[in-house]
């Protein structure tokens, strides 16, 4: 481990022993048996099966296969309990069912009859039974976690990074990464998490960051997977990497790390001509980090150094990179230095910070400085940032949810836009109702069949608990690079005691292109991660 900065490094361990497998409260029986439960006959073949989630959340999925009884085909109906719904058949062995809504906080038996029939007429059949959990409130419940989790995002293969501390009680102020959802008869399945395991432990985790440096190490052969871990406390940027394919018991391990005083965001590259990344640090602006890759037998570690550091007291939190329009500062066509503009957020000021390297000799200068305008006074905060765009990609626009904390206080969504000639326009929505404590991005309402560009914000708020949806109402007709604008909110209502969001993709077996995505969101008192809908749900005018 290198230190940077000029400071001393922490030291840093990890364990060796995985612990995702402890990830779940509710455990998952998967059933191999010739028996189930209740009345059965047994003359014909000998029924064989297996159940993917013998205990399933309301609303939840399960596939009952007998795919090892011999004969050309299995019949599933169910027998008594509250009405699951029959989705479709895997195979001519094997049927999905969706769990009833129960709206209580009881469990309840399903019973399933199974039937076989040999070529001579003879009959057998079993009982299955599936236990289904009802939980109250509104929101489909898709899993339950002790500790509760803090949702990062979900990756390509619809499973979600969250961070929870720790169980061990001595380890109480310590931070694990867990990977969980796993495929499981062609829909998700969030109670089961050993498709892949994350290995170590940290103290205070500032951000995830997937395929990050995997464009800087074109020919590396060790990034399959990969995943940056921001850790404030002990102060190191850690790259995990993975070398098989995505698996059961796969693991991403250690590959390198470097320390650098308080990293709070991380920006790597996006074209194939740097070497370096972004780090913006808490209270300590921005460092530009040189990354060598040194690859020995397909193994990649890093030489790193510090070549630029800019803006000490600020906490640079959220970097990308863009085009600044003409009064600002134009990049000569033929700069070498590969200092992309940059536009940093400052979460002390409550402002953006715009960088750009007008020498060409890659040292940073601060051009500019926007104050945020939902910003009204001091007391309010950043909550949370989203971005799109670099400095070859369009759109660029910016998105930053702002609060006081307070129930009846001040609470804002500012989207921050460059328009015609690079300019600078911002639109800022308001209101007093509602702490909001997530944001995100997606297709979430007015969905347009086949367009996957034209994107929502969402704002999930605590007390009282609500999602407040910002339709993108781009025109019909405008490019992929047209910069989006927002309208007024509408709501919906959720559980209260929001905590952690993140988009999802719902699971395909429901899922029609009109739909949109999902919002999963984690509730820390009690554990449960539910699922909403925002185009299905029905939405309000917000004031």
């Amino acid at each position: 481990m290198q230190n940077l900065n000029g400071t001393t490094a922490h030291s840093q361990y990890f364990y060796s022993k995985l612990r995702l497998s402890s990830l779940l409260v509710i455990s998952i029986l998967l059933i191999a048996s010739c028996g189930g439960g209740g009345d059965s006959q047994k003359g014909g073949p000998e029924i064989s099966y297996t159940v993917s989630n013998q205990r399933v959340f309301e609303e939840g999925f399960f596939v009952i296969d007998a795919w090892e009884t011999p004969t050309a085909g299995v019949t599933m109906s169910q027998i008594s309990g509250p009405t699951a719904t029959k989705l479709s058949n895997v195979n001519v062995f094997a049927t999905r069912w969706q769990a009833p809504s129960l709206e209580l906080d009881i469990t309840e038996i399903m019973e399933f009859e199974l039937k076989a029939i040999d070529d001579d007429g003879n009959v057998s059949t079993e009982v299955v039974s599936v236990e289904v959990i009802g939980f109250s409130g509104v929101g489909r419940v898709i899993g339950q976690y002790s500790p509760s989790l803090q949702l990062y995002e979900a990756n390509s293969f619809n499973q979600l990074y969250g961070v929870r501390n720790t169980l061990e009680p001595q380890f109480i102020d310590e931070q694990e990464i867990v990977l969980f959802g796993k495929d499981n008869y062609s829909f998700t399945d969030y109670r089961l998490s050993d498709t892949l395991t994350v290995a170590g432990t940290y103290r205070n985790i500032s951000q995830l960051v997937t395929n990050a440096l995997s464009f800087n190490l074109l020919g590396s052969r060790d990034f399959n997977k990969e995943l940056l871990v921001l850790d404030e406390v002990n102060n190191t940027v850690n790259w995990l990497t993975s070398n098989s394919s995505i698996s059961d018991n796969a693991s991403l391990l250690e590959a390198d790390s470097f320390s650098i005083e308080a990293p709070c965001s991380f920006l790597g590259r996006v074209d194939t001509g740097q070497n370096f990344v972004w780090v913006g640090q808490r209270d300590r602006g921005l460092s530009v980090v040189r990354l060598e890759p040194i690859i020995v037998d397909d193994v990649t570690t890093f030489e790193t150094e510090v070549i630029d550091e800019i803006g000490s007291g600020r906490s640079l939190c959220h970097l990308m990179t863009t085009v600044f329009p003409e009064d600002i500062y134009i990049r000569d066509y033929y700069d070498d230095s590969a200092f992309s503009n940059l536009i940093a957020v400052d979460y002390n000021s409550n402002s953006l910070v715009l960088y750009g390297d007008t020498n060409e000799d890659r040292h940073y200068e601060e051009l500019s400085v926007i104050p945020i305008q939902g910003a009204t006074d001091g007391s309010m905060k950043i909550v949370d940032v989203f971005s799109s765009g670099t400095a070859s990609e369009s759109p660029h626009y910016l998105a930053i949810l702002m609060s006081d904390g307070e129930v009846d206080g001040k609470h804002s969504l500012t989207v921050i836009g460059q328009f015609d000639n690079n300019e600078f326009e911002q639109q800022v929505f308001s209101w007093t109702s509602g702490v909001p404590q997530s944001l995100v991005h997606g297709s979430f309402i007015g969905i347009r069949p086949g367009d996957q560009t034209r994107k929502d914000f969402a704002v999930v708020t605590k007390s009282p608990g609500q999602v407040l949806v910002f339709e993108n109402i781009i025109p019909d007709g405008a490019s992929i690079g047209e910069t989006p604008v927002y309208s007024e909110p509408v709501s919906f209502d959720i559980e209260d005691g929001a905590g952690s969001a993140v988009t999802a993709y719902e699971d395909f077996i429901l899922k029609t292109i009109e739909q949109g995505d999902v919002i999963y969101i984690s509730y820390p008192d009690t554990g449960v991660v539910r699922s909403y809908t925002p185009s299905f749900e029905e939405l309000n005018s917000f004031n």
